[in-house]
């Protein structure tokens, strides 16, 4: 029984160690410690919360809520000038709009292989073959138009 209520004790949040550092050696490889070693990055986790709801101090904090609000991206996030997310945007749309119209075309061909192979009287498992890739296509064309709904156009 005290080896359980002391295992409890080691795992709760109330002794974790507030301090974290990242390593990365040489060879690209990272190591994650709570003892302060040389090069070491030191990662700050004051607002994060454990799993259980308490946070790293051990006191006790409600888990955050999903909010409708956006949060604000942390100062250590990469950030990108308006610019290059314009482009980025821009070049997403274009390989969009260029599935959609390939989907569209495929669409065509397996909507045309459908009624000629249903008028010239073709198996059942051929036409349901044929069938599945219109589905397919006509369930393509459609995710693509949801997601190109979606992106920002300049």
């Amino acid at each position: 029984m005290k080896k359980l209520l002391l295992v409890g004790l080691l795992l709760s949040p109330a002794v974790m160690a507030d301090t974290i550092y990242k390593v990365v050696d040489a060879n690209g490889n990272v190591t994650y410690t709570n003892s302060p070693v040389k090069g070491a990055q030191r990662l700050n986790f004051d607002d994060a919360v454990a799993p259980n709801g308490f946070s790293s101090g051990g006191a006790a904090k409600p888990k955050r809520e999903a909010s409708s609000t956006a949060t604000a991206t942390p100062t250590s996030f990469p950030r990108v000038d308006t610019e290059t997310q314009k482009r980025r945007d821009n070049t997403r749309a274009q390989v969009l709009q260029d599935e959609l119209n390939d989907e569209v075309k495929l669409f065509e061909e397996s909507r045309k292989a459908l009624s000629d192979a249903t008028a010239q009287k073709q198996p059942a498992d051929k036409l349901a073959k044929l069938q599945n890739s219109v589905t397919l296509h006509s369930k393509n064309i459609e995710a693509l138009r949801k997601e190109l709904a979606g992106v920002k156009e300049f």
